[in-house]
């Protein structure tokens, strides 16, 4: 069959009509008023569905019967189907979607095998690899997912075969899909087209957007976004006439915007309140429905008009989840919730009004069959996904899934067996215990050099990195120092200016960090020339804002012990994170046949002292302190003349500095009377 032929016989199905307000002259009851009795209500329904679909022959429609346009369905109480096998430990996944309508290919019968399916959007993230899933309507929510993965895909108007893998219309459009890492601006398909009897003199628009990175998370912004829109576009005519005014598929705007099909799906991590790093998830599809024409210039003619935005949301943050179902409408808006309308046998019309989603609420979940054995369901509540009308969702703080259709025609009690949907909507996800883990922002610290005398300065440096898919900023960063008892310092710079108090230095409004950035800060310090031995307890900590989401890091805690020295002893390097502060001290004679003291890591050989001189030394106070302090004098004068970190000093100088070890040892200053 040629794509012309194709496509005039697949949009035959029963003069089905998207148009505008067509019976908004009709007075109705507004939202908020008391709704009827509902078992009047309810036969009200069946009486007008019975008068549109009861004509239908069943019979040919079974024997016509193609295999099944979507998955098998489950009859369990509450829906067990996984469409994340294999998750790990640990990761998370969200899928949405959403089709404004969907005609089956048997729904039309005569050999015909093609879907008509309108306005879809599919959107989905994994941190682990999945495979396929299909959605309910028999398209690939998602295609096969390597591990990290975002992909989005929407279409505005398709029509193709049933269960097939290819998901390519027919119809001379691209959809709009995008894949993530790396992440890239929106694919976008807006495509006017004027090719009749296909499309006449319209447009249709698609968006898809998807995000990731593999060092971190997206923050801020949907990981997965599709969007599909059908405004103002006609859809063939019942007589592939190009000139012919009376298209089967019609979606026209007016004021108020009454004939605009939009679908949206998306999937995005959500802020944990108080928990910096730790993460919700959140699926989600947002429609708006264009009033619905079956039957169209007929005497069977029954239009459903939908208000508002319907949304269908499920979320899970580890401890708890749900998945619910909203309508937002405009403030001013006052039309009811849904209106069924037909004609009596006079022409005359026939108006049906549901003012909310409570009085909706009231229609019996399994819908009514009609006298042909057509099951419509209304208004049914959120089922479960791929379940049976009256299955119940899941719902847990680690796996939330659900799926629901404004309207769903079917030829028996299962989903499966569906001839048309208007709005479908479905979104499911898994979520680790405590929720999605992200790392925040990145931090780490260490010194300009290892080992530092008295006397002497060295930095910290501290590297500040954005692992996230989100803009880094408004960072405020607080470095700590506990320093060991005697050991006296001063912070003598910072880049950038810092607020220094005590042992405390504070970085404020640090940023922006673009993803993948690295910015280092550094604080100068001078270790005071009297100090004593010691050590270092230092760590940084951040917070800031990523995507307008709270972060946070921390470096590791360093501590880096070191011996009091002497001039022949052997000292050990500290930490590459943390400088030792070394102070040159007299050797105790007890310790004189004990020989010089082991330690691991590399060698330190203080300076050579001044050469000792009796009677200058006899002139100074006898007290250790003088004896000290000139030593530290020597090192002085001499540090600029030999290294004061590395290895062993051999040959010359080694025994030089025995010498005046021995030297200094035999030295007994004199006491004046």
């Amino acid at each position: 069959m040629s794509p012309r032929r194709t496509l005039v016989a697949a949009t035959a199905f029963l003069g089905l009509f998207f148009a505008g307000s067509a019976a908004s002259a009709i007075p109705v009851p507004k939202a908020g008023q008391p709704p009827e009795n509902q078992t009047e209500l309810r036969e009200r329904l069946r009486t007008q569905f019975e008068a549109s679909f009861g004509r239908l022959d069943v019979s040919a429609l079974k024997r016509n019967l193609l295999p099944g346009s979507g998955p098998a369905a489950t009859t369990t109480a509450v829906s067990t189907v996984d469409p994340f096998p294999g998750l790990g430990a640990g990761q998370f996944a969200a899928y949405a979607s959403a089709t404004v309508n969907q005609t089956v290919a048997r729904l039309v019968g005569k050999g015909v095998d093609h879907d008509v399916n309108l306005a879809s959007s599919h959107a989905a993230h994994s941190q682990g690899a999945l495979p396929r899933w299909n959605a309910e309507i028999g398209r690939a929510a998602f295609p096969a997912l390597a591990a990290g993965t975002s992909h989005s895909r929407a279409l505005a108007a398709e029509i193709s075969e049933p269960d097939s893998d290819e998901d390519d219309s027919i119809l001379p459009l691209d959809p709009a899909e995008a894949k993530a890492p790396p992440s890239a601006a929106p694919s976008v398909e807006q495509t006017p087209i004027n090719a009749p009897p296909v499309l006449k003199g319209r447009a249709l628009r698609a968006e898809a957007a998807a995000r990731a990175i593999k060092s971190g998370c997206v923050l801020g912004s949907d990981l997965a976004l599709a969007r599909s829109n059908a405004d103002d576009t006609d859809l063939a005519d019942v007589k592939g006439d190009p000139k012919s005014p009376a298209p089967l598929l019609s979606l026209n705007a007016d004021d108020p915007r009454r004939g605009i099909a939009q679908s949206l799906a998306r999937a995005r991590l959500t802020a944990m309140a108080g928990q910096p790093n730790r993460f919700g998830v959140l699926a989600e599809t947002r429609q708006t429905v264009a009033p619905v024409t079956f039957f169209k210039g007929e005497k069977e003619e029954l239009t459903i008009e939908v208000a508002g935005e319907w949304i269908l949301r499920a979320v899970a943050d580890g401890a708890k989840g749900s998945v619910t179902l909203d309508v937002e409408r405009l403030s001013d808006e006052d039309r009811p919730l849904l209106r069924v309308i037909t004609r009596d046998q006079k022409g005359k019309k026939v108006v049906t009004a549901i003012g909310d989603l409570d009085e909706l609420g009231s229609l019996d979940p399994d819908g009514f069959t009609l006298g042909n054995g057509v099951t419509v369901i209304l208004g049914e509540p959120i089922r479960g996904l791929r379940g049976a009308a009256g299955t119940k969702p899941v719902a847990t703080g680690t796996r939330v899934a659900g799926a629901l259709d404004i309207l769903r025609l079917q030829l028996g009690d299962e989903p499966e067996d569906t001839l048309a949907r208007v709005g479908h909507m479905e979104a499911a996800l898994a979520v680790p215990p405590g929720g999605a883990t992200c790392p925040g922002i990145g931090l780490v610290k260490r010194s300009s050099q290892p080992t530092v005398d008295a006397g002497g300065r060295f930095s910290w440096l501290l590297e500040l990195s954005n692992p996230n898919d989100c803009v880094l900023d408004q960072v405020k960063l607080v470095d700590t120092t506990q320093p060991s008892k005697g050991l006296a310092y001063k912070v003598v710079g910072t880049s950038p200016q810092a607020k220094v108090n005590g042992d405390i230095v504070t970085f404020e409004k640090i940023g922006p960090l673009q993803p993948g950035a690295t910015r280092t800060l550094r604080i100068e310090v001078e270790v005071d020339p009297d100090s004593a031995a010691g050590r270092f307890t230092n760590q940084a900590a951040a917070d800031g804002l990523c995507g307008g989401t709270a972060v946070s890091g921390a470096s590791d805690e360093e501590e880096t012990q070191v011996d009091p020295p002497s001039p022949l002893d052997v000292i050990g390097r500290a930490s590459a994170n943390e400088p030792a502060v070394k102070t040159p001290t007299p050797r105790p004679r007890s310790a004189e046949a004990a020989g010089p003291a082991a330690s691991s890591g590399s060698v330190i050989v203080h300076p050579a002292p001044l050469q000792p001189n009796p009677s200058a030394i006899s002139t100074q106070t006898s007290s250790t302190s003088s004896i000290r302090r000139a030593q530290a004098e020597a090192a002085r004068t001499a540090s600029g003349a030999l290294p004061r970190t590395g290895g062993v000093t051999t040959g010359l100088a080694g025994v030089a500095l025995c010498a005046i070890g021995v030297a200094f040892r035999r030295l007994k200053p004199r006491v004046r009377g």
